[in-house]
């Protein structure tokens, strides 16, 4: 029998335990039924719950808002009225008082399609981000011990290298080898128990005492880590959470979330790599704080919600009194390139409406780590690579820009006409959307090589031989031209006023050219040979001599591109942070 007098928050919450602990035949005739796709598991169709409105609904179909009679019909079409999690919706519309409305009846054979545009134009994560002010309100009071486990895994994932370092020295004893990564802390934590303890330091079998004491002594009290193992143990132990999730919300949004109708920005990246760095990189600085919808989520990951066909991680940043809404996305696709960029482009900007949108990444180029500010891309393919032109104002291209000697040969005497510089399809110049030209005012961070208001040439295959065609201080990579060809056509078909910020690369792909095939230009070559001495020196600093020598160049240049793209994040979130178009 249900208890009438149980707390609603506390019936939500074991509604959530039971979707996730769903057998997997229970969870595919469920998801089947909400015509939910690539769904496997309990907490994959719990998440797609939270995020999806029912047709005809304005509310999701798991709410602490909603009487959940959508989801109630589909279960009892699906598991039966004596299954419990049908007996636990029912007890949660006596508890909670949400009767259901009078509506057409649910489609509970096939629950239709999910709702996109729910009638009060509210999506799932704008309502998400409404109840967000008020602890009550918020998803974490009713998340399951389950799911609280795994964002606490996922932040021991997030922690910085410093605090990893931190956290290991203060281990010590209990490391049976030097721990550098994140990844390698969660396996210690996970596998080691404190002494006197029989159970690990992560574990959910007590209230997890000694890891609480090694975060605090070593991060600090108000940690999200922190705050998140109170959590735990509180939905554990089943006892009220509005004082820890209050407290938790007030340390990531100290000065609350910003109103939908500020600023956004929005920070694109094609590869997970390049993803994680961006979202490392503002969570380093102090105005800028974790949103608490990306909460429990790794950086290198993200999340993505249904009607959306991207990965995103999402921030607050306080500047002047006022709160602005950050959001770094990237790719689906496994694949990058300029037609992958120009979709997820496009369908950001429908999807999220920014005021300002720009992105980060790695390029080839001359110098490791240089980073390239492009307010400028060209067509690589429109007229620039060449290496003479003709007495009529003709460009003849350098074959030497492609491997296979039939195509050099067959390309050889062929001229074209190069496009004109007002050519859309040759050029696209950011200066124009972007507010006043002061994007690229702002102090870059010391210690890294900047080169302010360059372009970068975008060419379907980024082949290393290419890269000794493009200047000093420019870079060749895969995806400004589109980039900027997206913010213009947006623009100019009034999706909204988005105003492109500028592409920032960093170099982590430098030129082996043959340096004594016959036919080099020698001017060239002697750049290049300059430029490798240096970059040989860039690989030796960070592995060392010996390590060095050891990789062939597609290794080192592997290795080199996550850490380029911490450098050209590092400077997107120097931008960002000093916002001198905001002032």
């Amino acid at each position: 029998m249900s208890d009438p007098k149980r707390n609603k928050n506390s019936v939500l919450a074991d509604i959530q335990t039971e979707v996730w602990y769903l057998t997997p035949q229970e969870v595919m005739r469920v998801a089947a039924a909400c015509s939910f796709s690539h769904v496997n598991e309990g907490k994959d169709l719990l998440h797609k719950f939270q995020s999806n409105c029912p047709p005809k609904h304005s509310l999701p179909y798991v709410s602490n808002k909603s009487d959940m009679q959508p989801l109630k019909d589909i279960v009892k079409a699906q598991l039966g009225e004596t299954h419990k999690l049908f007996i636990l919706l029912k007890e949660w519309q006596a508890a909670s008082g949400l009767q259901p409305l009078s509506r057409e009846p649910a489609d509970t054979s096939k629950a239709a399609k999910v709702s996109r545009e729910p009638s009060d134009d509210s999506t799932a994560s704008d309502m998400e981000e409404q109840a967000s002010h008020d602890p009550e309100q918020h998803p974490l009071m009713t998340a399951p011990p389950e799911l609280l486990m795994e964002f606490i895994e996922n932040e021991v994932k997030n922690l910085s290298e410093d605090n990893v370092k931190k956290v290991a020295a203060y281990l010590g004893q209990h490391l049976d080898a030097p721990v550098t990564t994140a990844d390698t802390l969660l396996g210690v934590l996970k596998q080691h128990k404190p002494p006197f303890n029989k159970h690990t330091f992560i574990n959910d079998q007590d209230g997890m005492e000694p890891f609480l004491n090694v975060v605090t002594d070593t991060l600090g009290g108000a940690h999200v880590m922190a705050h998140l193992i109170h959590l735990w143990r509180a939905a554990n132990a089943k006892t009220d959470r509005k004082k820890t999730v209050g407290a938790l919300l007030d340390s990531l949004c100290p000065n609350g979330l910003p109103e939908q109708a500020h600023t956004r920005f929005v920070i694109v990246c094609a590869k997970p790599y390049e993803f994680e760095a961006m979202n490392r990189a503002f969570d380093s600085i102090a105005s800028i704080r974790r949103h608490p919808m990306s909460l429990g989520y790794c950086f290198g990951a993200g999340y993505k919600e249904a009607a959306n066909a991207f990965y995103r991680f999402d921030f607050v940043m306080t500047k002047g009194g006022k709160a602005y809404h950050l959001t770094v996305t990237r790719f689906v696709a496994k694949l990058q390139g300029p037609i992958e960029c120009g979709i997820h482009v496009g369908q950001v900007i429908t999807a999220l409406e920014p005021d300002y949108i720009g992105m980060i990444g790695v390029c080839g180029g001359h110098h490791l780590n240089d980073v390239i500010v492009a307010t400028k891309a060209v067509d690589a393919r429109a007229g620039r690579v060449i290496i003479e032109k003709s007495s009529c104002g003709l460009e003849r291209i350098d074959p030497s820009a492609y491997g296979r000697s039939d195509v050099a040969e067959y390309m050889n005497p062929y001229f074209f006409k190069p496009a004109s510089s007002d050519d859309a399809t040759a050029g696209q110049d950011a200066e124009l959307a972007v507010g006043d030209h002061m994007a690229v005012t702002f102090q870059a961070p010391p210690g890294i090589t900047v080169h302010m208001k360059s372009t970068l040439y975008t060419y379907p295959q980024v082949r290393e031989d290419c890269v000794a065609l493009v200047g000093e201080t420019e870079g060749l990579e895969m995806e400004a031209f589109p980039f900027f060809k997206a913010v213009r056509m947006a623009r100019a078909a009034d999706v909204c006023p988005v105003k492109a910020l500028p592409v920032m690369k960093a170099v982590s792909d430098v030129s082996e050219l043959a340096l004594d095939k016959e036919g080099r230009n020698p001017a060239v070559c002697e750049q290049l040979k300059k430029a490798k001495v240096e970059n040989d020196g860039k690989f030796a600093a960070v592995l060392g001599e010996a390590g060095a020598g050891d990789l062939s160049h597609g290794q080192k240049r592997k290795l080199f591109r996550k850490i380029a793209a911490g450098k050209a994040a590092t400077v997107m979130a120097a931008l960002i942070d000093q916002a001198p178009f905001l002032k």
